[in-house]
């Protein structure tokens, strides 16, 4: 039903930078209320040196260095949901020289499984570092646990390449 009147004889509500006014029908009255949420957990995960990564091979990436995890979520380079809900992911990274004519991606793993629309590649023709970066929001059951990967392949290649130390997982809960 749209408001058609507001009848006060004073009105004197000042809220809280994070605040909103809104209406409260059981007090029908004004109020303040908190505006989004915690965004909790949150963490950011990043790989602490050079990673070899062998030839065709998906190669989970080694995040060794918990930047922050104000839900202590993280261990192993992993991420365990604490609870159900909507997620969002930051993911990517940069793997070392001589990409020439070779294909590169990361991707998430959920549970062990790759998530699909996950892939985050380039192929390449020339030899500088590419930085690869992208999102995903995930819908998780409590216990689900996300993993970054790597894999790169050259036709003409073997052997192993360095992901470099900008590797990193990122998250935080959405609701």
């Amino acid at each position: 039903m749209p408001l058609s009147k507001i009848k006060y004889n004073s009105l004197n509500v000042t809220p809280a930078a994070s605040e909103n006014i809104g209406f409260n029908a059981g007090a029908n009255a004004l109020a303040t209320q908190a505006a989004g949420g915690s965004n909790t957990p949150n963490f950011s995960l990043k790989n602490a040196a050079n990673q070899a990564i062998t030839h065709a091979t998906n190669t989970q990436v080694t995040l060794g260095t918990e930047e922050w995890d104000t839900g202590g979520d993280c261990a192993s380079g992993a991420f365990t949901a604490p609870s159900a809900g909507k997620y969002l992911f930051t993911y990517g990274g940069c793997v070392a020289v001589s990409l020439d004519g070779a294909y590169t991606c990361f991707y998430l793993y959920k549970n062990g499984t790759l998530v699909p629309h996950t892939n985050l590649g380039s192929s390449s023709g020339s030899t500088e570092q590419e930085q690869l970066r992208g999102s995903l929001m995930l819908d998780l059951s409590a216990s689900d646990v996300i993993t970054l990967y790597v894999y790169w392949y050259d036709s003409g290649a073997s052997g192993t390449k360095n992901a470099t130390e900008n590797c990193r997982l990122q998250g935080l809960k959405l609701a």
